[in-house]
C-alpha cells in the first residue's frame, strides 16, 4: 500500500466509521485528495476509489466548494449528466440571490464549470472558462481555507501546459516559487515547462523536485 493509499484508507474514508463523523467534512477531504493526484496525473490507481465516493457525493451537497469537487468527481467517473444538473441547480440557487451577492457567487459557478471541463479532458474550454489571470485567492467566496483553495491554481497551471502555454505557465510557476518553495509539485510543473520549451534549466528543476520529494520519504 502506497503513503497516499494509507493516508486515504485508514486516515479520510475510515473516518466514516466514527459515531461522530460528519460525512460532508469527509467527502471534502477525500475529493481534495484525488483532485490533487489527478492535477498530478496519477489518480488512476484510484479510480475504485474515486467511484465509489462518487456514488456517494448525489445527496451531500452542503456548500459552495464541496458543490464544485462533487461535479469535478462525477465528471471524472462519466457521469457528465449528473455533473450538469447539479451545475444547473447551483445556477437555479444563484437566481434567487440578490444582485450583489449574485456577481460575487457568479465566480463559484464558474469555477464548476471549469472543473467539470477539466474532468472531462476538454482543456482548452477549462482554461477559456478560468481566464488567462486566474488567482484562486479570487475564489475565497466559495468558502474554501488558502490550502484546499491552492489546489485551482495548480489546475490552472497545469491547463496552460496541456494547451500548450508553456511560456505563460513558466512565469505563473516561478512566481508560484517565491511563494511556495518547498513544494516538489510545483518545481515539477517548472521542470515540464522548461522542458517543452527546450530550456536546459529543466535538468536543475528537476533536480530541486527530486530533492524536495526525497525529503517527504
Amino acid at each position: 500500500m502506497s503513503k497516499v493509499e494509507e493516508i486515504y484508507d485508514n486516515h479520510i474514508w475510515k473516518e466514516l466509521e466514527k459515531e461522530d463523523a460528519i460525512p460532508p467534512e469527509v467527502y471534502l477531504n477525500a475529493l481534495g485528495l484525488f483532485l490533487r493526484l489527478d492535477v498530478r496525473d496519477v489518480l488512476d490507481g484510484f479510480k475504485d476509489r474515486l467511484e465509489l465516493l462518487a456514488a456517494r457525493l448525489t445527496d451531500q451537497v452542503s456548500h459552495a466548494l464541496l458543490d464544485i469537487l462533487i461535479v469535478w468527481a462525477l465528471a471524472k467517473v462519466g457521469e457528465t449528466s449528473m455533473a450538469r444538473e447539479l451545475l444547473e441547480g447551483l445556477k437555479f440557487r444563484l437566481s434567487k440571490m440578490n444582485k450583489k451577492k449574485q456577481q460575487v457567487m457568479q465566480k463559484g459557478i464558474q469555477l464548476g464549470e471549469a472543473v467539470c471541463e477539466y474532468a472531462k479532458g476538454n482543456y482548452k474550454q477549462a482554461l477559456c472558462l478560468l481566464g488567462s489571470d486566474f488567482n484562486a485567492i479570487d475564489y475565497k467566496i466559495i468558502a474554501a481555507s488558502d490550502e484546499q483553495i491552492d489546489v485551482f491554481n495548480e489546475v490552472w497551471c497545469q491547463l496552460l501546459l496541456k494547451t500548450g502555454q508553456s511560456s505563460t505557465a513558466k512565469e505563473v510557476i516561478r512566481k508560484r516559487i517565491k511563494v511556495r518553495e518547498g513544494s516538489p509539485f510545483t518545481w515539477r510543473l517548472l521542470e515540464k515547462s522548461y522542458a517543452m520549451e527546450g530550456d536546459a534549466e529543466a535538468r536543475n528543476a528537476g533536480q530541486r523536485a527530486k530533492m524536495l520529494e526525497s525529503s517527504y520519504l
